[in-house]
């Protein structure tokens, strides 16, 4: 059969398919052109998914020819889009959002674009509405030096694009957005540590109070599909570091504090501690006090700095330093069922020096025994992760953000709550005396899905001493 009779064999199959279903034929169209069944553009049906407590979408923005894909998974957003590009009167993209109300700041690196055309474009973008001629202010990066980092952006609904060129930069890049007021700004940075440069603002005439930010990719190839990866993505609502109408940051005892983005954080002593510790939270770093006997034994003595969470997750954090109190001062994440001193808890802690180093350390029943396995003899910073998959908990280290993630220990709590608190975890060894330690890169985030793989060996268990 000569092929262009094909699209009308299909058209008429899905007129019959459609009676036999009761559905109605362009429904069924809409399934065959997405099943790419039938040639030329199409649009995908936006889907959702969380992501620390946030709501996303995804969809194709646009007549794009090929339908773009996302997967999140532990941490890393991997964005595959096509479209002939994001520019002119109406873009072509896929796009992953999140809806925001008034001010607000969205950062990720940009870990990698795969390079179909020179003006493949992979970044953050502030978004109107959905339609292919919305107002939008973007951030994007390129593949390569040649044409670096751009931000576009389009100020009133089926205008034209404007353009300002950012620094001649390849991926691995930082980028930012930046909204106060009507006004969007644009930034970038070589690496983390490295201040953030603006590249550009711009002021929009009629910006409306609710908007969608999130990650764009578009190919600049018709029909083709590039990928871009992104990680350490940050939404920061209401300002600078908290929704509007919170809290104050800095909270003592049992008060409850606000975070970035937007989940109650609380900030509690644990155990009978003989000075009470406090913590301050701004966006996603955090620097805890506390005293307490130890983490250790049959009860614990500690200042901790949580949310309840549910499910499987992964929290992760960069220990930046830890007072050198004692040689086992702990500072770390951990995964606690409440907040009774004997409490069942899973925890990574960094210590001041190398002599304890990191120490993977847990009580399997409540008031029971504490375990231990160490982990590398390493001083801050430090960068820990904590994994929950059903009953298992996994520990992880790592010396930078860039290395791979070394396993330190597993262990399976039998029966553990569906909801646990989670959170930052600061003990002195010296009851009576306080220590402080600095956190950095705080994250929480749910787990899609397990990708969890048991281990045959044992862990290596010893006392703490």
């Amino acid at each position: 059969m000569p092929a262009r009779r094909l699209p009308v064999l299909v058209v008429l199959v899905a007129v019959a398919v459609a009676g036999l279903l009761q559905a109605p034929p362009a429904t069924l169209l809409r399934w065959l052109t997405e099943a790419q069944l039938l040639p030329g553009r199409s649009t995908t049906t936006a889907s959702t998914f969380d992501v620390d407590g946030r709501l996303w979408s995804t969809r194709d923005i646009g007549a794009v020819a090929a339908s773009g894909s996302l997967v999140f998974e532990d941490g890393t957003f991997s964005v595959r889009g096509s479209g002939a590009d994001i520019w002119g009167t109406s873009d072509e993209l896929f796009y992953a959002s999140v809806g925001v109300t008034g001010d607000f700041e969205l950062s990720a690196r940009v870990a990698s674009i795969q390079p179909v055309n020179a003006w493949a474009k992979s970044g953050l973008m502030m978004r109107t509405g959905f339609a292919a001629d919305a107002a939008h202010a973007s951030v994007l990066a390129t593949p390569s030096t040649a044409k670096g980092i751009a931000f576009q952006r389009r100020v009133i609904a089926g205008g034209a694009s404007v353009n300002t060129s950012g620094p001649a930069a390849a991926p691995p890049v930082w980028i930012k957005l930046a909204r106060t007021g009507a006004t969007v700004t644009a930034y970038s940075r070589p690496s983390e540590t490295a201040r953030w440069s603006a590249i550009g603002a711009q002021t929009f005439p009629s910006l409306p109070d609710e908007v969608h930010v999130g990650l764009a990719m578009s190919s600049h190839v018709v029909g083709q599909v590039a990928a871009g990866v992104f990680d350490h993505v940050r939404v920061v609502q209401g300002g600078v570091a908290v929704s509007p109408g919170a809290p104050s940051l800095t909270a003592r005892g049992k008060d409850t504090v606000t975070v970035a983005d937007r989940i109650a954080w609380k900030d509690s002593d644990i155990g009978d501690v003989a000075v009470a510790g406090h913590a301050t939270l701004e966006v996603n770093n955090a620097t805890v006090t506390g005293s307490g006997g130890d983490v250790w034994g049959t009860a614990d003595e500690l200042h901790f700095t949580y949310r309840p969470m549910s499910g499987d997750f992964d929290i992760t954090a960069r220990v930046s330093s830890v007072q050198n109190v004692n040689a086992w001062t702990k500072a770390g994440v951990m995964i606690r069922e409440h907040l009774d001193a004997g409490a069942r808890h899973v925890s990574l802690f960094a210590t001041p020096t190398a002599f304890k180093g990191v120490a993977f350390q847990r009580r399997l029943t409540a008031n029971g025994m504490s375990t231990h396995t160490p982990g590398p003899a390493q001083a801050p910073p430090a960068w820990l992760k904590l994994t929950r998959t059903g009953d298992r908990v996994a520990a992880y280290y790592r010396d930078a953000d860039t290395d791979a993630w070394t396993h330190v220990g597993d262990e399976t709590l039998s029966g553990l709550a569906d909801i646990v608190d989670v959170g930052l975890a600061v003990s002195s060894h010296a009851d009576g005396v306080l220590a402080t330690a600095t956190f950095t890169d705080v994250a929480i985030a749910p787990r899609p899905h397990s990708i969890f793989a048991p281990r045959s060996s044992s862990n290596s268990r010893s006392t703490e001493r």
